[in-house]
């Protein structure tokens, strides 16, 4: 097995091809290494020494050297070799020809470049794709059962296929494959912070041994008379504005904001979950669960924002990658949904009239007048199916007489849809979603009247049909145990057997009927569903869009990666030239959540369970806690308290020792 070194890229840039120096970084096992800084020449030993007594480490902020070691390496720095001169060392580098060449004894060497993550500009390695809309706090309290079941077959059906790989190859392969995927992520997890490890040991080496640094490393160190000038009026003009109090007054002013604009969302939450019946507002209202989202969604920003300006204690850890990404693409999304909104605002303000008359036209020409004649086509026999006359009369003139009223109702009420129109034309200022949330909202009440006469379609057809059950059960000889929840044995005499086949009879000689206008109903309601759905979905699109990371892919791929790969550059007969290069997140995962939003929506409303239900006539209902599901994902478990926020902020605004990028 060749020995692993991984380089950086531009490690020897500093320095001439002849000059020596030393190589320091991390021994992950007896063939991996990293290097992580390549320090102008210094005794080897005292290099070591100052290593071990973590005085080349210094400067790690918040993070003692202990931390560092035991979050990315285990062990402590080592020095691995020494290039241009030969040491006791693990390895001897010779630059003579322009790049690195190892001498480590009779193991061929795999030299992999690598270029150093910017931590500053969020660039990171991942080996696999990172996830962006779920934090680990609240996965398992929003998935849903069935999607947990999904994954859980997923893990299940891997092992079984990692314990069949071992019986066909054996379980040293599969070991020794795991131990070295194992060492290949503690080697990621250095490179990403090699950049900032690599500044603080030399910065630290040069201030122990000031003779090492070279003329060239002076001059770039010396600032212009411009730039000495430009920092000091900076410096000035903030030394003027804090003894005038203007910083003070400000933070003072936008800590009391944020504040009170969260007691007032909490506020409002509590009336979002207001319970209704088993249920919340939130699962009646489209705009009461959109209106809980959001609120959540901005209680949430300042925590965000706090997270990703504050330098974390978790030194160069990729977390403030991702929630840096969150914060900006919720920011990207206010922003262009509020700019939408004033935009159909706009339009509907302009021409409100219009829209009220249109909506006005349709709800009384396709759920009044249209609607009026299907239920005349159904009492006379429809399409020449024979009903009973008199049942299918009833039904359509009781139907008829609730349509009537309830358009009647609905052209009393028109001047109220015409304010509706105007405050939905305002409501752009609080976002197009607020204003598609409200037109879910008018859809259903303005098609209330279907709902109910399709609820009461579908109980009269589901009470018949579990009856003919019944009774069939009775021709059979048998009953249902409703304590034990079975099927035994009954007896039944002469009179409870011809009572029972003429309620028989009759229950199934009327089933066309009440089917024929149970389906015309439970039709429509289907339709009504699908449109509302959509709506639903539109939301989710404009609440949920992954604008900013798709910027980021297109723009600065290092900061959402997708995984790793291995360039092969050439090889000579001891040492083979590998470059490490960052994969980007691919398109498809970026819009994984859709797809699985795709797929419970197919899986609700176009499968054979679905299907049955309407058959036997079980209700059809929006499922907004599958579509939101995955909108709440990308939200903390638990939000903060006003106070543990005012404490947060206060903290966060007047700490002057506080570590800024």
């Amino acid at each position: 097995m060749p020995t692993r070194i991984f380089w950086p890229v531009d490690g020897l840039q500093r320095y001439g091809p002849e000059e020596k120096s030393i190589v320091v970084g991390w021994v992950n096992s007896s063939k991996d290494y990293v290097v992580m800084a390549i320090l102008p020449y210094f005794p080897v030993q005292h290099a070591q020494r100052l290593l071990e007594q973590d005085m080349l480490v210094k400067g790690l902020g918040e993070k003692s050297p202990q931390e560092l070691y035991k979050e990315f390496g285990g062990d402590r720095l080592q020095v691995l070799g020494t290039c241009n001169h030969s040491q006791d060392c693990l390895f001897v580098v010779n630059t003579l020809s322009g790049q690195p060449v190892i001498d480590s004894g009779s193991d061929s060497v795999q030299l992999i470049y690598y270029s150093q993550p910017n931590a500053k500009w969020l660039h990171y390695l991942s080996l696999y794709p990172i996830q962006l809309d779920m934090p680990d706090e609240s996965v398992s309290q929003i998935i849903d059962a069935d999607y947990n079941h999904d994954s859980q077959q997923a893990c299940e059906d891997r092992s079984l296929l990692l314990t069949n790989l071992s019986l066909h190859c054996g379980g040293q392969i599969q070991s020794n494959a795991s131990e070295r995927m194992s060492v290949l992520a503690k080697c990621i997890s250095q490179i990403n912070c090699s950049l900032e490890l690599s500044r603080i040991l030399t910065v630290n080496a040069l201030k122990m041994f000031p003779e090492l640094q070279s003329r060239e490393l002076q001059q770039s160190r010396r600032l212009s008379i411009s730039s000495k000038i430009g920092i000091e009026a900076k410096h000035q003009a903030s030394i003027q504005a804090e003894k005038l109090g203007i910083f003070a007054i400000a933070k003072w002013i936008v800590l009391f904001t944020i504040v009170s604009f969260n007691v007032l969302a909490e506020a409002l939450l509590q009336i979002t979950a207001f319970p209704i019946g088993n249920g919340h507002l939130t699962d009646i209202s489209a705009t009461a669960l959109q209106v809980d989202l959001r609120l959540k969604l901005l209680c949430n920003l300042p925590v965000q924002y706090m997270r990703i300006r504050k330098r974390s204690k978790s030194w160069a850890t990729t977390a403030l990658n991702v929630e840096y990404t969150r914060f900006y693409n919720s920011l990207w999304l206010f922003a262009n949904d509020i700019i939408l909104g004033v935009t159909l605002g706009g339009f509907l303000r302009d021409n409100h009239w219009r829209v009220c008359s249109f909506i006005t036209t349709v709800t009384q020409n396709l759920f009044g007048d249209q609607f009026q004649e299907f239920m005349n086509w159904l009492m006379s026999w429809p399409a020449g199916l024979k009903l009973n006359t008199e049942l299918a009369k009833f039904f359509g003139e009781v139907f008829v007489w609730v349509l009537v009223s309830w358009q009647h109702l609905l052209l009393y009420c028109t001047p109220l849809l015409q304010g509706f129109i105007v405050f939905l034309s305002h409501a752009g200022w609080f976002g197009i979603t607020f204003q598609i949330s409200l037109v879910c909202d008018l859809i259903s009440l303005i098609t209330f009247d279907i709902y109910c006469l399709y609820l009461g379609s579908a109980k009269i057809y589901r009470k018949q049909l579990t009856t003919l059950v019944s009774l069939f059960r009775l021709f059979r000889g048998k009953k249902l145990n409703v304590l034990r929840s079975r099927i035994d044995s009954g007896n039944y005499n002469i009179d409870q057997l011809l009572l029972g086949t003429i309620m028989f009879t009759v229950l199934l000689l009327l089933l066309p009927t009440v089917l024929v206008f149970y389906l015309a109903f439970a039709f429509t309601r289907a339709l009504l569903v699908l449109l509302s759905t959509l709506l639903e979905m539109t939301l989710g699109f404009f609440n949920h869009f992954p604008l900013f990371t798709l910027l980021l892919r297109f723009k600065s791929p290092a900061r959402v990666p997708g995984g790793i790969r291995f360039e092969y550059i050439k090889n000579d007969s001891t040492q083979t030239f590998l470059k490490l290069e960052s994969q980007p997140i691919g398109i498809g995962h970026i819009f994984h959540q859709y797809n699985v939003v795709a797929k419970r929506f197919a899986e609700h409303y176009y499968s054979t369970r679905v299907l049955s239900g309407l058959l036997v006539g079980k209700m059809v209902t929006v499922q907004r806690s599958r579509l939101y599901s995955l909108l709440y994902s990308s939200l903390p478990a638990h939000r903060p308290a006003p106070k543990h926020l005012y404490n947060q902020l206060q903290s966060h605004l007047f700490d002057k020792n506080e570590h800024m990028y």
